[in-house]
């Protein structure tokens, strides 16, 4: 059946500076995070924890996020414990709560869960189809890749960076293997490019989801990158503007 995916913008420079430091354990403090988390996420909340139970969950949850990220690389997609199969983070138990706290601690601070752009559910490379062996295809197989490290049922998939943006604008030619194409598919071929120039104009990157859990993200802080002002300026036609109605 395929999985839903989403395109959303994303502050990649605020990610490596201030995020990336605290979930290493190297400044600020991850606690009241991951309560939040816990409200937002956990089943049934923190209602039925006592005060002592939470400290312990808090405690024992915030020192393994910080073990866990200290393992990535310098650009926070390559994980050490990958290397060894029997020791991978997708054998290690706190595997799926480290991929849900990360997509809502990233979505809290430095990315919009609205607006964003649904790529359908075969994702964005079946729906561009760029010219094989082009840089636009290079950099959108760099977005489409699975990364397993963060995504364990759903979740942050990959990301890519202001100058990722740029060149795409640049190598816009490359995004269709083929033509003519009818109206409907030029249309999404808009969208895209429309959505490229905003992150662009703004000096932000694109994340892309898969399957995330849309009735908690939806309740963090809306409007971080862009104001609401500046997104009602925005001219959006057709099939863009329905998927960007939660401005209304």
């Amino acid at each position: 059946m395929g999985y839903w995916n989403t395109l959303h913008l994303f502050d990649d420079n605020k990610f490596y500076k201030e995020l990336v430091p605290v979930l290493r354990g190297e400044k600020g403090c991850l606690q009241n995070d991951f309560i939040e988390f816990l409200r937002l996420y956990r089943t049934g909340g923190i209602t039925d924890l006592s005060l002592e139970e939470l400290k312990k969950k808090t405690d024992t949850s915030v020192s393994k996020i910080i073990e866990i990220s200290n393992k990535f690389n310098s650009n926070f997609k390559a994980h050490n414990l990958n290397s060894d199969e029997n020791h991978s983070l997708q054998n290690n138990e706190f595997h799926y709560e480290y991929s849900r706290f990360f997509e809502y601690y990233v979505f809290k601070y430095c990315a919009d869960f609205y607006p964003h752009l649904p790529t359908g559910k075969g994702g964005l490379l079946s729906e561009l189809d760029p010219k094989d062996n082009s840089i636009a295809f290079e950099i959108l197989e760099n977005l489409e890749d699975f990364n397993s490290v963060f995504l364990s049922d759903g979740g942050i998939i990959n990301w890519i960076d202001l100058e990722d943006i740029e060149i795409l604008i640049m190598s816009k030619d490359e995004l269709f293997s083929i033509g003519p194409y009818d109206e409907e598919i030029m249309d999404y071929f808009e969208n895209y490019i429309k959505l490229f120039e905003i992150a662009l104009s703004n000096k932000l990157g694109l994340i892309r989801g898969r399957d995330m859990i849309e009735q908690s993200l939806e309740k963090l802080p809306k409007y971080k990158l862009i104001e609401k002002e500046k997104w009602i300026e925005y001219s959006f036609e057709g099939i863009f503007n329905m998927h960007f109605s939660c401005i209304e």
